[in-house]
């Protein structure tokens, strides 16, 4: 397994400070072991309630919400 870099441990922290957040799960070719060195992360964030990821912008991009049946 490789090790997680800190850049997103703290982005994993950062995200679970946010109002409404439940989970952040890892997604991907990471999650399931067949990433490598070159591969991207892909956090998930589970949450309840509205989510303004905003201050978020200057890591990166980032996807809309999708919304489940809930």
């Amino acid at each position: 397994m490789t090790a997680i870099p800190d850049v997103i441990l703290e982005l994993v922290d950062e995200l679970m400070t946010m109002p409404g957040a439940i989970v952040v799960a890892l997604g991907g070719s990471r999650a399931v072991g067949t990433g490598d060195e070159e591969s991207d992360w892909d956090p998930g964030l589970y949450y309840r309630g509205a989510i303004d990821l905003s201050r978020l912008a200057a890591r990166g991009a980032s996807t809309h919400p999708v919304h489940g049946d809930g």
